[in-house]
């Protein structure tokens, strides 16, 4: 039983006793009157009456709110309920199918005017390294954030970062979408967003934060920082593009 239901069931109570006293005060009082006088206070237990009907029908009220409340908070467990099993579904998947990733390239070497090919592959985060290195080979000489090279190794890289990418969005737009209807949603939606960033490697959580500098992705900026997606970032790989988002990116 919460707060707000105890203070109720103290106020029925405290007032079915003052009411009660108020009778029974007044019966031994009118007793030791004359007849005439008791007969008085007989005709007083109609207006009883219908004060006791009025307590039944506040009462009623009172059991229906309180039923009502208690469907909200069912409903609200549901949907909680519902919203997890999702969420929880959606990152198994994607934890299988970042597992499952491979990058395989030729590698070409010129010895002694002989050109060598290796084949050479990456699975799994480790496919994030070579992407991101590739991205930052493409950057003009200042280094800083350029949309044109995002674009160019993203398309050549199209068979991973687009299902990447759109597993990532999806995650953030059912965390997004989740209504409680409750004060503390933004607490709520904060804890699954944790539980998403702590699945990421940090060449993943880079290749996001430009993903969503980018046209591909500009539109997710603004969850990002909602839920501060950036919060452990390797500052190292993003260098001076920090300033790129605002402070709640990276900061409660």
């Amino acid at each position: 039983m919460n707060k707000k239901d105890i203070n109720l069931s103290l106020f029925v109570i405290l007032s079915t006793i003052f009411i009660m006293g108020i009778i029974i005060g007044t019966y031994l009082i009118f007793n030791k009157e004359d007849p005439n006088v008791r007969g008085t206070f007989g005709d007083m237990f109609g207006a009883a009456n219908a004060l006791f009907t009025g307590l039944s029908f506040v009462g009623l009220l009172v059991t229906i709110l309180l039923q009502r409340r208690d469907m909200n908070e069912q409903r609200h467990e549901m949907t909680l309920q519902s919203f997890e099993s999702t969420f929880f579904n959606l990152l198994n998947i994607h934890r299988e199918t970042v597992s499952a990733l491979e990058k395989k390239r030729i590698n070409k070497k010129t010895s002694g005017g002989i050109t060598i090919e290796k084949d050479i592959s990456s699975k799994g985060t480790a496919v994030f390294i070579y992407i991101f290195t590739r991205y930052i080979d493409h950057l003009p000489t200042d280094k800083k954030f350029n949309d044109e090279s995002y674009i160019k190794v993203f398309k050549q890289n199209w068979e991973i970062l687009g299902h990447y990418f759109r597993s990532i969005e999806i995650l953030l737009i059912t965390i997004d979408n989740l209504d409680l209807k409750k004060q503390n949603d933004l607490n709520y939606k904060q804890r699954y967003v944790d539980i998403l960033k702590s699945q990421l490697s940090e060449y993943e959580t880079a290749l996001i934060f430009y993903h969503f500098l980018s046209s591909k992705g500009l539109k997710f900026k603004n969850i990002a920082e909602r839920y501060t997606f950036f919060e452990f970032i390797n500052d190292e790989l993003i260098t001076d593009d920090r300033n790129l988002y605002s402070r709640k990116a990276f900061f409660r």
